[in-house]
């Protein structure tokens, strides 16, 4: 692979090693075996128009494919030790969606460094969710061949604290349908949400909602809105039978006679 030569979409004089430095430092992390990096930023496009035929990044694309499940993974187990299976699998599937990852390529800068074909870059390739997800894959790849599996821990760890501290503010665990499972599979009765109270002006409303399942309440939460309120009541009412001590064994009706 021509080391000098400018990647995809640069516009700057620049020869690829001094930006895969800058790429090195960005990241945190300063590869031993450069090629791999290389290789990992090298889409099918313009492998097939080198000459000798130059190395692509879909296998490193797969192998990081897999890292960035396996971290992200273990991370949502570790940290959230009351998710069920369910909650954790939409947790991850949203953390490591095309679109997200393609978000992280941007922010470390492989929409400059993807090194693309003459019709790939012509038609926008460096922008396509796509390219820019499986490239981030593949760098990850490239980590986990050149340092192992906790040093790709280690540098994805930024972008996974602030992705879930983003998706953390738009509700990542929906209480009200957790809170319906967890009832249905305990006594098939479902939950009611009822509202209590509302009051201020229209630009600035609270409102009060209570959860009940068989007419008795279980737990009960205010919100700028219908929705938030409810699933505030629902992460009460969750509260309050992890809270018991011999759950999961306790059926619905034996919390409904406390509550009596």
């Amino acid at each position: 692979m021509d080391q000098e030569q400018p990647v995809s979409g640069d516009t700057s004089r620049d020869s690829l090693r001094s930006q895969l430095e800058r790429l090195q430092s960005a990241i945190d992390y300063r590869f031993k075996q450069v090629g791999l990096l290389k290789q990992s930023l090298t889409h099918r496009s313009f492998a097939n128009e080198s000459v000798p035929r130059a190395g692509d990044y879909e296998r490193l694309e797969f192998l990081g494919d897999a890292v960035i499940e396996l971290v992200v993974t273990t991370a949502l187990y570790q940290r959230n030790p009351a998710a069920s299976e369910g909650d954790m699998s939409s947790m991850r599937a949203r953390i490591v969606a095309t679109c997200s990852l393609a978000r992280a390529a941007q922010a470390w800068g492989l929409d400059r460094l993807v090194r693309l074909g003459k019709g790939e870059r012509r038609t926008g390739g460096a922008q396509k969710p796509r390219i820019l997800a499986g490239t981030f894959e593949a760098v990850m790849g490239a980590i986990m061949l050149d340092a192992g599996f906790e040093t790709c821990r280690r540098v994805l760890a930024p972008w996974l604290d602030a992705t879930l501290e983003q998706l953390g503010t738009q509700e990542l665990f929906n209480h009200k349908s957790r809170l319906q499972r967890r009832i249905q599979a305990s006594s098939g009765a479902t939950p009611t949400y009822i509202v209590k109270e509302h009051e201020g002006p229209p630009h600035r409303r609270s409102f009060r909602v209570v959860v009940e399942a068989n007419g008795v309440p279980l737990g009960e939460g205010k919100g700028a809105s219908v929705r938030e309120a409810g699933q505030n009541a629902a992460k009460r009412a969750l509260a309050k039978l992890d809270a018991r001590n011999d759950l999961p064994r306790a059926t619905l009706d034996s919390v409904l006679q406390d509550e009596s």
